[in-house]
């Protein structure tokens, strides 16, 4: 939930209306665009088209019209020949003729290499020479008056003369011939109209190429589009929330987007889980999380809005916490809410009906609004809002309904009206009204308070009980009250009034400026509840009272008990003074949340029953005691002055505050103690604790059902019980409570009144004693404080702020692998299950266990992963691989010995892999490293080699091959700063049979959990293993233990994630 009001709901929701049309738009112009490029591809093609078709006809018509003329040129030719030859005057050449043109022959006049320009030159030289003959011939004639009887020519003249004129006549006409004979046009023409096809056909070629890409660009252009859109309503989804169905929301009313191209956004991923989905319309709520505002109704001449109103104040009702109703209805006498009603039995609600009613309830909205500025906001807080959030106890808001505002408050409410809409939204006071749209006439105090109504709200204009949030999308305002919602806030107002009798534990807090102000030099005060006289009820922690015991059957309040005393330890005492420690075994996270918070004053948070985290938990604070007494041996001889208790170093440490290290108190609160005492190494622990713990400042909490277990091997005993001086009885049978309070009081001589009590307890009730309930004169019943999940929440976020980050440590039950962690120099292998296994260990062992499992790669050696699960052997290679990348002025070069099935990689930062799956590949491989002197550090990683012959030789065996003998000398070679080898197996038993020669060589055993028998060959027999939750395999959890055979150190870890 966002917490977005009416403004921005309606932004949301009209932003959302846009984007679907801009989505519709834009897929309309990619579709636009993709026609209007087939369009011009085509109409570009048919331009051309036409261009080259009126090319091609204007080149036939050239070829035509040079036919055309060739044929008038040899038919002008031939015709003039006729013409001159029958205009020779020589009537004996006439007669001659035939002879001569026999005796002539036809000659030859074009040649091969003649064209049509040739030819045609040709022919007009030769009727020139031929006109030229003619009139030659013609001049030579001599005219029958002068020659006598004929006319004729020089005889000598005569022959020669028919002779040129036949053969130039015989040229013109062959040249004639040949110039009509040419097949050069047709040839042009043929070319003209294969080359146009060809020049068509391969346009065409290319407009189909470019029609082509249109269509996959316009599936591109609409998949991108769509592809937008599918972000856009991925954003929508998480950053709007207005497609999501969220129950805890107000509803407006329904928005309708019409558009007749919705289908586009159904194939867009608009789907129908998301939205109302018709072929012309999109329907989504207008919703709101909360009230932000003033919110007018402007409705044109109807009935109002008042269904509408009554839906609303259902749903705010429901989903809006600490918000109270307040509704006016003068008009309808109630009538207009009757659906209400069935809450109006509730303090969240009420139903103004009448006058008086309206004047007192108008009063009370005020006086709320003035004291919340005055108590609440004053100087420090913008809005109500900024208050609760930080605020252990939340102020109420209010919200004022009143449908057809002038009809429903008289004149003399313009001014309270006002007041409370311009100064009630920074208090939480909302006004929801209605005002119809009408001339108020002449009516000045109407119209200014109608104007003023308008100018303190948002105005939604109503007209046909909807209004428009852009040109496409019409809001139906919701009319029908969801009676489920109604029925859900009735169960939820009476169980707050059930819950009302909690007291919160926001009253207890220290006020303003005095948190953690005390000093625990002298003991701790827990103010945990209010006793039945009204007193506040204290207890105290101190070398007198130094631990608690609280017992109690299941939900009557032991945990929030142990919640409101570390409330009051972190609030009251700053982390110099106090230091705190929880362990939670009763399977349950409650208490994760101030690990998690990482507080300073906070050093663990232990949920998990695993024996050794456990152990680890209890042994650290015997430690701890033990380090004290040397402080305290230390105050001595700066002092001289004898320190016995915690309080005689506190007094003795303010004037030596530079010479000796500070020391808190420190509280361990343990629920469900009894599980601690079942195993006898976790008992002796904590049985040393509460013997010496009180004399070095460490107190114990301790809660569970019962005080006595059940189990006879249980080693919580009677004597123990003692150490407990004070004593919280919650509900229980009466046996249960004799084990904490006397049968027979010392002061009175009877029984404990408050046995009998204990039994009638109502929920987070106690009986509390202070001193092993010995006196009936001790007994109080006391109401504890309750902390909600939210009020710890806040409270922690408080903490944290005041103190600042601290390195509190979780360990929690059925944790699971965490990414892999910052090397820092380090081989880290995964978080351990102890709590400071090895805070004060020297540093003598290659494995370090102290909140990570890490290797100390000064004293690396080689190691032998055994187990079926093969994530042990991935997640070593990425912890090997980020360690070795820290190292950035030396090459790591890191070989694979088999088929490797985890990540593969070839090069990752100063780390260089190799594979070498087959035996050949291997044994080179093997070869090379003996041989070589490489200056690079070398891991070797060996998958399963206890299958290959050629690696293994069995225990006892005097027979060895090369494989083998290289393979001991590389074991052997390894260590330190040269590198190490990592040999990985399913099963422990066949290394120790097929390869005896590595145990001795490869020390450090990593063995996945799973199966206890391979665990069992891999350890010592020095090595205590206890079966546990922790043997059982995890799909989200890569366990395994680790164990230094060198050492026999031993222990688990949870390895990182590859």
């Amino acid at each position: 939930m966002q917490n977005k009001g009416f403004s921005e709901a309606l932004t949301d929701a009209r932003l959302f209306a846009d984007f679907m049309g801009s989505t519709i738009d834009r897929t309309g112009q990619i579709t636009r665009t993709a026609n209007t490029k087939v369009q011009r591809i085509n109409g570009e093609y048919l331009q051309l088209e036409r261009q080259l078709q009126a090319t091609k006809r204007s080149a036939d018509r050239m070829c035509s019209e040079e036919k055309r003329i060739r044929e008038n040129t040899a038919r002008h030719a031939v015709e003039h020949v006729r013409t001159a030859l029958t205009d020779i005057k020589d009537l004996h050449f006439h007669r001659m003729e035939s002879k001569y043109v026999r005796r002539c022959g036809r000659g030859v006049y074009v040649t091969e290499t003649d064209n049509p320009h040739t030819v045609k030159r040709k022919l007009t030289d030769a009727l020139d020479r031929f006109d030229d003959m003619v009139a030659e011939l013609n001049q030579a004639f001599i005219p029958p008056a002068i020659s006598g009887v004929v006319g004729g020519v020089v005889r000598p003249y005569r022959k020669s003369s028919y002779m040129k004129i036949i053969k130039t006549r015989d040229e013109i006409l062959a040249l004639a011939e040949a110039l009509i004979s040419f097949s050069d046009l047709s040839s042009q023409q043929r070319e003209c109209s294969e080359v146009f096809s060809a020049r068509i056909e391969r346009e065409k070629a290319e407009r189909d190429t470019r029609l082509q890409v249109v269509p996959e660009e316009l599936r591109l252009g609409i998949s991108g589009a769509y592809e937008l859109f599918a972000e856009g309503l991925e954003r929508f989804h998480e950053e709007t929330e207005v497609l999501d169905e969220v129950d805890r929301s107000i509803v407006v009313g329904q928005c309708w987007f019409c558009n007749a191209n919705v289908p586009v956004l159904a194939e867009a991923g608009l789907a129908d889980e998301n939205v109302a989905l018709y072929d012309d319309k999109v329907g989504f709520r207008l919703k709101m999380d909360t009230l932000k505002e003033n919110m007018m109704f402007s409705y044109d001449c109807g009935a109002g809005v008042s269904q509408t109103l009554c839906s609303m104040a259902a749903d705010i009702a429901y989903s809006c916490d600490y918000m109270d109703l307040v509704v006016i209805d003068v008009k309808g006498l109630g009538s207009s809410y009757r659906l209400l009603q069935p809450l109006n039995e509730y303090d969240a609600l009420s139903l103004l009906n009448t006058d008086v009613q309206v004047t007192e309830g108008l009063d009370r909205i005020e006086k709320w609004i003035a004291d919340t500025y005055e108590k609440c906001l004053g100087g420090r807080y913008d809005s109500i809002e900024a208050y609760n959030s930080v605020s252990l106890t939340k102020r109420n808001r209010k919200c004022l309904i009143i449908d057809d505002l002038i009809g429903n408050i008289e004149p003399k409410y313009y001014d309270q009206i006002l007041r409370i809409m311009n100064n009630g939204v920074k208090a939480g006071v909302y006004v929801l009204c209605s005002i119809e749209n009408r001339d108020f006439g002449n009516n000045r105090a109407l119209t200014e308070f109608v104007a003023g109504v308008r100018n303190a709200a948002t105005v939604i204009p109503v007209r046909n009980n909807s209004f428009y949030i852009n040109n496409s999308t019409r809001v139906f305002l919701k009319t029908e009250t969801d009676q489920e919602r109604i029925a859900s806030v009735k169960c939820k107002l009476g169980a707050n009034e059930e819950q009302s009798a909690i007291i919160p534990i926001g009253k207890a807090l220290p006020a303003d400026g005095e948190w953690q102000k005390k000093s625990s030099a002298n003991g701790l005060t827990v103010n945990f509840g209010v006793d039945e006289n009204g007193r506040k009820a204290f207890f105290d922690i101190s070398s007198e009272r130094p631990y608690g015991l609280i017992i109690g059957d299941v939900r009557v309040g032991k945990s929030s008990l142990l919640h409101t005393i570390i409330f009051q330890l972190l609030s009251n005492y700053s982390p110099e003074e106090v230091r705190i420690a929880v362990g939670d075994f009763k399977d349950g996270a409650d208490f994760n949340v101030y690990a998690k918070g990482r507080l300073k004053s906070v050093d663990t948070v232990v949920n998990d029953e695993d024996p050794d985290a456990m152990l680890s938990f209890l042994k650290y604070y015997v430690q701890e005691m033990q380090a004290r007494q040397r402080l305290f041996e230390q105050m001595e001889d700066i002092t001289g002055v004898i320190v016995q208790k915690y309080e005689d170093f506190r007094n003795l440490y303010t004037a030596h505050r530079e010479e000796i290290q500070a020391m808190p108190r420190i509280v361990i609160l343990i629920d469900e103690f009894q599980s601690l005492f079942d195993g006898a190494s976790c008992a002796a622990y904590m049985t040393e604790l509460v013997r010496k713990g009180a004399t070095y400042g460490i107190h114990v909490i301790l809660s569970s059902q019962r005080a006595v277990s059940d189990n006879p091997r249980n080693g919580f005993t009677a004597s123990l019980k003692d150490y407990f001086t004070s004593r919280f009885v919650f509900k229980t049978p009466q046996n249960a409570a004799r084990s904490m309070l006397a049968e027979r009081c010392a002061d009175t001589g009877r029984e404990n009144t408050g046995i009998q009590r204990a039994s009638l307890l109502k929920k987070g009730h106690t009986v509390y004693n202070s001193y092993m309930g010995q006196n009936e004169a001790d007994n109080s019943v006391v109401q504890c404080y309750f902390a909600s999940r939210e009020v710890i929440a806040t409270f922690i976020r408080v903490i944290s702020a005041m103190n600042g980050r601290g390195d509190s440590i979780l360990l929690r039950r059925n944790a699971k692998s965490a990414p892999q962690q910052s090397a820092n120099g380090w081989l880290k292998l995964g978080s351990s299950v102890t709590f400071h296994k090895d805070e004060s260990a020297v540093d003598i062992d290659t494995i370090l266990d102290d909140t990570e499992v890490a290797i100390n790669p000064q004293r690396i050696k080689n190691m032998i992963l055994t187990g079926s699960d093969e994530r042990i052997l991935y997640s070593m290679v990425s912890s090997v691989n980020n360690w070795r990348n820290t190292i950035r002025d030396r090459q790591t070069q890191m070989h694979f010995f088999g088929e490797y099935d985890g990540p593969h990689r070839t090069n990752s930062g100063s780390v260089i892999c190799h594979y070498h799956k087959s035996i050949q590949e291997q044994l080179a491989e093997l070869e090379r490293q003996i041989n070589a002197q490489d200056t690079d550090y070398i891991v070797n990683v060996f998958i399963q080699p206890d299958k290959c012959a050629k690696l293994t030789q069995s225990a006892g065996s005097i027979r060895s091959n090369q494989g083998v003998e290289n393979m001991k000398q590389l074991l052997e070679a390894s260590g330190n700063d040269k590198g190490f080898v990592i040999v990985y197996s399913k099963s422990f038993k066949n290394l120790r049979s097929s390869m005896a020669y590595l145990l001795n060589a490869a020390p450090v055993h990593i063995t996945s959990v799973g199966d206890m028998e391979n665990l069992k060959y891999a350890m010592s027999d020095n090595v205590r293993l206890t079966g546990c939750e922790f043997d059982v395999p995890a799909k989200d959890a890569i366990k395994a233990y680790y164990y230094n055979k060198d050492t026999e150190k031993a222990g688990k870890v949870i390895m990182y994630r590859p």
